[in-house]
């Protein structure tokens, strides 16, 4: 944005919204297969309104967690091609005013899966045209891997800023320590956060060495009611009861007993907390069940993994961490309440205007329309 926009025409000028303030931005989910992130945004007050890409067989979790949320099947190209040709419905039911954003999350799966992941889940930064363009965001946020520099996938990367500049968005790059807050694997990860309205991005708060951690808790307070086996014959049951607190408990399965090496009073922040994550989940004779790393990661116990215990420890390690998801969440959060508005938006000849309160007057009490 030039610094005398005014010398600009007022088309030309970069544009400023006004979002109702009385709905809940809706997110739209491109990566429902990846846990996390989309969790961060609804525990901050978002609405998941839809997940693009759904797997009906692997994304069980994610559709149990927003069972009122649309689902769009099919990979992204697939899906956008057929609201083109309207053999699908774009999605509906977003009010007027209301701000929404789309959410992409990339995970690191590991050397051995790297030429796999930039051929195949980098080919959807390169339909970021048809999502600005049918799905039409305000915003933005993807988190991808520290690898996405690399020769061989920066191309996909480069391109999507690119069109994402030329279409007037501004586009904020950060570089976040994943580790240090609950990620199983060492390398950093990168967060992508495209605006359609142009402000600055505070990014100290939300990558804090303790973003998102809890003063003096430690893995024992976090975790410490579920100090208990589960009682059910069926080692791959996905429910038990709660012996003490009379309900039942998810992803709490049988298991061996844990090695004292654990550090049951390490607080639970910065990069204590993965190592100790990885001595209890990659040891044959010592294992923490789903339920207790995503208790320690900040999954809502209602939030219920699918699939074989593989599987669910597979959605959990490929997880983006919740805490800074939520700080994601809240930067949006930030970025839309400079432009929101206490009134409904209506639409006047093509233009957003927020609908002007009922004025009173004070001598009768009397309202003027």
């Amino acid at each position: 944005m030039p610094l005398a926009s005014h010398l600009l025409a007022y088309s030309d000028r970069w544009r400023k919204p006004k979002y109702a303030s009385q709905f809940e931005p809706t997110v739209l989910d491109l990566s429902p297969g990846v846990l996390g992130l989309s969790e961060g945004f609804r525990q901050a007050g978002f609405a998941i309104g839809t997940g693009l890409c759904f797997d009906p067989k692997l994304n069980l979790a994610w559709k149990a967690a927003y069972s009122s949320s649309t689902v769009i099947d099919g990979n992204l190209e697939s899906g956008l091609r057929d609201i083109v040709s309207q053999t699908l419905k774009a999605p509906q039911g977003i009010p007027q005013g209301t701000p929404s954003i789309a959410i992409l999350s990339i995970p690191n799966k590991g050397i051995s899966k790297r030429q796999e992941q930039s051929h195949e889940d980098l080919k959807i930064l390169d339909d970021i045209g048809g999502v600005l363009k049918l799905l039409k965001p305000d915003f933005l946020v993807f988190t991808l891997p520290s690898w996405v520099f690399h020769k061989d996938a920066y191309e996909h990367l480069i391109n999507s800023i690119y069109y994402l500049l030329e279409n007037r968005f501004c586009v904020h790059l950060k570089r976040v320590d994943l580790h240090c807050h609950g990620a199983l694997h060492q390398e950093p990860g990168i967060v992508l956060l495209a605006s359609s309205v142009f402000s600055p991005v505070s990014w100290s708060e939300m990558v804090g060495q303790h973003a998102g951690a809890e003063p003096g808790t430690s893995f024992c307070d976090k975790i410490q009611d579920l100090q208990f086996a589960n009682s059910r014959k069926d080692p791959n049951t996905i429910v038990c009861r709660h012996p003490y607190a009379n309900t039942n408990v998810y992803n709490h399965h049988r298991r061996v007993e844990r090695s004292q090496s654990l550090s049951w009073t390490t607080p639970v922040t910065t990069s204590n907390m993965s190592s100790n994550i990885q001595q209890g989940a990659h040891t044959d004779n010592n294992v923490l069940t789903v339920r207790e790393l995503a208790r320690i990661q900040g999954f809502s116990d209602y939030f219920i993994f699918f699939g074989p215990l593989e599987k669910q420890y597979e959605d959990f390690i490929y997880a983006f961490p919740l805490p800074i998801a939520k700080k994601l969440a809240d930067v949006v959060l930030g970025l839309i309440g400079q432009f929101s508005t206490p009134g409904p938006i209506v639409e006047r000849n093509g233009m957003r205007r927020s609908q002007k309160r009922s004025r009173v007057d004070d001598a009768d009490g009397v309202e003027d329309a």
